[in-house]
């Protein structure tokens, strides 16, 4: 058994997966069989002088079909998830795009070791060697690498933590996710696979070429028909790689011009990793921020979408349908892995009946970082995070489904790809975003729907259900509530909810009796969508308002009242003005 041992000095590890776009924000931990296998050639023809697949060396051959012929383990040190956001010029016409690099944050003290059980000789020992010492970086350009063949080594006691899954036993993999990864093909399945590709594509080949000369009224005689046989053979042997260094000598780009879905010479292995391989809690290695003794209330998700759609982020105004969305992804998720959290549903542990938990479940809320809100019409927005916080906090389980939970979608919209941000409890932030800072004054970012039916006064009345969502979630009650009206005057354009004549003034805007068109409840808020896409959860009232709320002391953030509370509706941020 060898030992091979990678340090990155930048302390990043940048790779995709195979057939994952890199804004989808997957990233390959461990570097998979195949890639170590390539980057070994790479430097090989980069920095040793190789010129051509025909010229790689009979040590270099033997090296690599002994490494194709066993699947290594991986001891991999502590790594969270991170990402960087930048514009690149576009391939095609003027402009750029937006690109979401997903990397692996390891710490430049951190080893990757991973260890082959194959036997080398010593020239094969000495051109491994010479090879690690020269490769200048491992995955993507960024991910600058320091690699070696590890020397008075135990590998017999090697402590792998990411194994073949076969590898495994039943208790284990209880403990690890499967990934699955590239890796070369046995030398011998490779031969056999080749010979097999080669009969299929030259009988469709000739099938090809009867059928054209058919077309054209023309028969082939015997000669010219074994002329054409040769021919064709020629050329299908031309197209497949041959023998497994030609196929790991292969480009992307010309993997991908040849029509193969998966690069040829390759397997798919399936690996038994930790759970937490991508959720490392030390603060001086994790951008994610976990807390080693809390459990975290809260978590910045960055959202990026499709490539087909370039950086179309989906509208503030269809914030409920994304977060259901959203939320219908990660009870699906949590319910193949077993029980789902409370956390998750808001309901009790058998999934019978609603929780009294003053709200202290999962809330999932829109945020708008990057890009300036119109102030005349906040509707269209582009939702570029979200915030997931759960007062109660957010259990291992949870925490695993939303890490794992790479992707969401809706009908009709651009899918969008997840990357956790920021991690932890509301203090961690330190007042980063103004929806989870202390503030005695708080202004709508969605509109708030009312939870039931709204009557001109009393309990049901506007006034009376907020103070009851706030009483729900125990705030203390606001000095004032105001409701945005239809006006650029600033000083009239809040209505004060505080005696049976403003009830009576909003109920009249609201139904449309009044006379006067400035004094008409604000109509910024018509725009957005105002229901979950299930029949049995419509809202009772099918309009959306504009509030203030005014506290006598600071409240903490994140504040959301109403329908749909949890999905995006009713959102708050804590406003100066």
């Amino acid at each position: 058994m060898i030992c091979l041992e990678f340090r990155f000095p930048g302390g990043r590890f940048h790779a995709s997966p195979w057939a994952r776009h890199i804004n989808e924000g997957a990233v390959e931990w461990p570097p998979s069989p195949w890639r170590l296998c390539r980057a070994l050639i790479a430097t090989g023809f980069n920095r040793l002088g190789w010129s051509s697949p025909d010229a790689i060396p009979v040590e270099a051959r033997g090296l690599f079909d002994k490494l194709a012929s066993a699947l290594p383990a991986f001891e991999l040190p502590p790594a969270s998830a991170a990402h960087t956001r930048h514009y690149m010029p576009k391939e095609k016409g003027e402009g750029t795009e937006l690109i979401f690099d997903t990397f692996a944050h390891v710490g430049r003290e951190a080893v990757l070791r991973v260890f082959w059980p194959v036997e080398l000789d010593a020239a094969e020992t000495a051109l491994l060697r010479e090879l690690l010492q020269s490769m200048p970086y491992l995955g993507r350009a960024e991910s600058l690498v320091e690699a070696t063949l590890a020397e008075g080594l135990d590998c017999g006691a090697a402590p792998a933590n990411c194994r073949p899954w076969s590898d495994v036993d039943t208790s284990e993999r209880q403990r690890c996710e499967r990934v699955e990864m590239l890796a070369p093909m046995v030398p011998r399945d490779f031969s056999d696979w080749r010979s097999g590709m080669l009969k299929a594509l030259q009988a469709r080949k000739e099938s090809e070429a009867r059928a054209k000369a058919e077309k054209k009224g023309k028969q082939p005689t015997a000669k010219a028909w074994a002329k054409e046989q040769a021919k064709i053979a020629a050329d299908c042997s031309r197209t497949l790689p041959a023998d497994l260094a030609a196929a790991l000598c292969q480009s992307s780009t010309e993997i991908n011009s040849a029509g193969w879905n998966e690069p040829p010479g390759t397997r798919r292995v399936a690996y038994a990793r930790p759970s937490d391989a991508l959720n490392a809690t030390d603060g001086d290695k994790s951008s994610a921020r976990l807390p080693q003794q809390r459990r975290p209330t809260t978590l910045l998700l960055a959202l990026t979408s499709d490539s087909r759609h370039g950086d179309c982020l989906p509208l503030l105004k269809d914030a409920v349908l994304r977060a259901d969305a959203l939320h219908k992804a990660f009870v699906d998720k949590a319910t193949k892995r077993g029980p789902v959290s409370p956390t998750l549903t808001g309901m009790t542990p058998d999934q019978s009946d609603v929780r009294r938990d003053h709200h202290r479940h999962l809330h999932i809320l829109p945020l708008v970082l990057n890009t300036q809100t119109p102030p005349d019409r906040p509707a269209l927005a582009r939702v570029d995070h979200l915030l997931l916080h759960a007062e109660e906090g957010f259990d291992e389980a949870t925490l695993q489904v939303v890490r794992h939970t790479r992707r969401t979608w809706a009908k009709d919209l651009p899918d969008l790809f997840l990357t956790i941000a920021l991690a932890g409890t509301r203090d961690d932030f330190h007042g980063e975003l103004d929806a989870l800072r202390p503030s005695r004054i708080w202004t709508s970012v969605t509109p708030f729907v009312p939870p039931r039916f709204l009557k001109r006064r009393g309990a049901n009345n506007l006034r009376g259900q907020l103070l009851a969502e706030i009483r729900d979630r125990l705030l203390p009650a606001p000095v004032s509530i105001e409701v945005e009206l239809d006006t650029a005057d600033e000083a009239h354009r809040w209505l004060t909810l505080d005696s049976d004549e403003s009830a009576d003034a909003f109920w009249r805007r609201w139904r449309g009796m009044s006379e006067s068109i400035d004094a008409r409840l604000s109509m910024r808020w018509r725009n957005f969508r105002l229901e979950r896409p299930n029949a049995q959860r419509h809202p009772c009232v099918a309009m959306g308002f504009g509030l203030r709320l005014c506290f006598a002391e600071p409240v903490p953030g994140p504040l959301a009242l109403g329908y749909g509370a949890h999905f995006g509706l009713g959102f708050f941020e804590a406003s100066d003005k």
